[in-house]
């Protein structure tokens, strides 16, 4: 059975876009090619979602001799393979980057920043949209002072292949007070979409409390505003991250380790807390990160030689795919055509659904890209990220750029050269 012609069933493809409908028939083949990896890519994307449980923690090394305090950790997003640390309070102004296991891969000066009391460490997005690492200077045992500050600075490159001494650019300093007075706290945590800054005190009481600053704000001198609290689990926070979606935040104890929802309003509450982790017995524990990709969970001890342990703990919930819209769904369902034994005039079938399929998809994303809102028109609310996937809300007009620049442009300039 053939695929009707009738104008009945002619496609807003044909009608609008016809020159472009033709090179669909003349090259039929190539745009199939073309859906199926964007579609491909999209659904792999899609499917890296949260992890919200994590398996027992194992040993898998010792930091290096340097870091006999590790207070902070981060996974860097620029340098595959890299964690970020640094030493507790005194120290030098130094970050260290190692790898998973404690090779150390090199050292760097925080250029313009002192180490009066450094804390935690987060890596997340700079203004301009260059990953940076942010470092906590919040510690305060005795809670004297007036303020307390974060320094901000590009990522440096790391060669995994050699050890390296360097130097980082000139650090961005926040200046911060707390509205009630000082605090205490090692735990630094910042948003990898908005750069809200989230600081989460440790307090000898049952609870301790959440501060929060805008992402939006620049460095410089500002007020933190108080979010909130949470309940200490009869323990102390001494460290935190967030997932690389946004979406968990995974706060460090001396004994144990707890997983938060974040909240809609983007702060921790006692109703989002998933799941308390049990942690294995060390000397000092005080930090703890996720994996670029947000399946594992590093954690440091305070101390040195044998005391000086990273924990490892793998995710043990699998990534759920997002959910897909019907034409994709119907994609998927019949992508295993040897279940069953197909007559000629059901593959004629198949052929015309497929065809039909591309032409619809084809013309939903040319409509989809006329329409766009202009600078001009109201804001709408902002959209969702894609969760697990960095740059996934880009991911189909990106497609429809490449397709337009590398498939339909030299089919185009190949069109009329045979017309001449």
């Amino acid at each position: 059975m053939q695929p009707s012609t009738n104008n009945d069933h002619r496609t807003a493809l044909q009608i609008i876009f016809p020159w472009l409908h033709n090179l669909r028939n003349k090259y039929y083949f190539q745009f199939g090619f073309f859906w199926f990896v964007t579609f491909g890519g999209m659904l792999r994307s899609n499917a890296q979602a949260q992890c919200e449980d994590f398996g027992a923690a194992s040993l898998v090394g010792q930091l290096p001799s340097e870091i006999a305090e590790s207070s902070g950790l981060a996974a860097s997003r620029k340098n595959k393979g890299v964690w970020w640390t640094h030493n507790d309070s005194g120290g030098a102004p130094t970050l260290f980057a190692m790898d998973s296991q404690g090779k150390q891969l090199g050292r760097f000066e925080v250029v313009g920043a002192t180490n009066r009391d450094w804390e935690d460490i987060a890596v997340a997005p700079c203004p301009n949209g260059d990953s940076c690492i942010y470092i906590g200077d919040i510690g305060d045992n005795g809670k004297r002072y007036t303020d307390i500050k974060i320094y901000r600075v590009p990522e440096p490159t790391v060669d995994s292949r050699s050890t390296q001494d360097g130097k980082t650019a000139t650090a961005e300093v926040f200046t911060l007070t707390y509205p009630n007075g000082p605090r205490n706290a090692e735990a630094l945590i910042v948003h990898p979409i908005t750069r809200d800054i989230m600081i989460i005190t440790k307090d000898f009481a049952e609870r301790c409390e959440v501060y929060t600053l805008s992402g939006q704000n620049p460095s410089g001198r500002a007020t933190l505003k108080r979010a909130g609290d949470l309940d200490n689990l009869g323990d102390l926070v001494t460290g935190g991250d967030i997932s690389p979606d946004g979406k968990i935040v995974a706060l460090r104890f001396y004994t144990k380790a707890a997983l938060y929802r974040v909240g809609p309003n983007g702060v921790l509450s006692d109703a989002n807390r998933i799941k308390i982790l049990s942690m294995p017995q060390t000397k000092q524990a005080e930090a703890i990160a996720f994996s670029a990709d947000g399946r594992i969970l590093l954690s440091t001890s305070e101390g040195q030689g044998k005391d000086a342990t990273i924990h490892q703990q793998s995710c043990t919930s699998p990534p759920q795919p997002e959910p897909i819209s019907e034409p994709e769904r119907e994609l998927t369902q019949n992508e295993n055509p040897q279940d069953t034994e197909e007559s000629p005039s059901e593959r004629s079938n198949d052929d015309a659904s497929t065809e039909t399929m591309i032409e619809n998809t084809t013309t939903e994303i040319i409509v989809a890209e006329l329409t766009k809102e202009t600078p001009n028109e109201a804001p709408s609310e902002p959209e969702q990220p894609v969760v697990g996937c960095s740059g996934c809300e880009t991911h189909s007009p990106v497609s429809v750029f490449w397709f337009f620049l590398f498939v339909l442009l030299p089919l185009l300039y190949k069109q009329r050269k045979e017309k001449q």
